[in-house]
């Protein structure tokens, strides 16, 4: 089971890093408690690594055909690299880490399948595009409404952190059904693991990080890439 260190490695620096995409602007605002924002998050981390977690673990597994050896391998680098960027505090995205990771020792081994690279990599561009978009629309559009309808400053505030924690509890949930392939995934498409073991192994490690080393890219997202309020 040494084997399996690396991915527990890699969840670790992934909660790490991701934890501030969760309640990072919640909390540097004010809307929610730092204790509060670990527990959610650990919880609906772990619900959803259980529940969805082993639907994406094919996708992973189909990029490349590894050995156990090369799992680790690229589920190691993939942790590294992670770990630089949590401790510089940089927010990124441990999805292409380990992507790259299975694309590098597949063109090794000679077995990179490069057609389904290709879709991951158009996902890659139109999500955060889609975000912006998003997140523009539904800032002024909600805050219109909500200026318009609601004068009580005091409900108005009940209302946005009730938002924040709504947001943030589905957020780890599809932290852990969406990124538990990126730690364990490798070793379901190598045959080491079953998905469902490999789903527990994964969503417990991402909890980890969250709990032990995930404040600093929260102060990144939350307060030094824009000001925010708790709209």
């Amino acid at each position: 089971m040494w084997k399996v260190l690396s991915s527990v490695f890699l969840g670790w620096s992934l909660g790490a890093n991701n934890f501030a995409n969760i309640f990072g602007t919640g909390v540097t605002t004010g809307a929610i408690k730092y204790a509060t924002a670990i527990f959610l998050s650990v919880v609906f981390v772990l619900f959803g690594a259980l529940l969805e977690g082993p639907k994406c673990m094919k996708i992973v597994g189909e990029l490349s055909t590894l050995l156990t050896v090369e799992a680790f391998y690229c589920s190691l680098a993939t942790a590294i690299t992670m770990t630089i960027f949590t401790y510089l505090a940089i927010p990124t995205s441990s999805s292409q880490a380990i992507i790259g990771a299975v694309i590098g020792a597949g063109i090794l081994s000679g077995s990179a399948d490069f057609s389904k690279l290709f879709k991951i990599i158009i996902c890659w561009l139109v999500t955060p595009v889609s975000a912006i978009i998003f997140g523009y629309c539904l800032h002024r559009c909600l805050r219109y409404i909500l200026d318009k309808t609601i004068t009580n400053i005091t409900y108005l505030n009940y209302l946005y952190s009730a938002g924040i924690i709504v947001a943030g509890c589905y957020s780890a949930y599809t932290l852990g059904s969406n990124n538990v392939a990126t730690v364990t995934g490798v070793y379901v498409g190598s045959g080491f693991l079953s998905a469902g073991m490999a789903s527990l192994i994964g969503g417990l490690s991402i909890a980890l990080g969250v709990i032990t080393y995930g404040k600093k890219v929260m102060i990144t997202v939350g307060k030094e890439i824009a000001p925010l309020d708790p709209f």
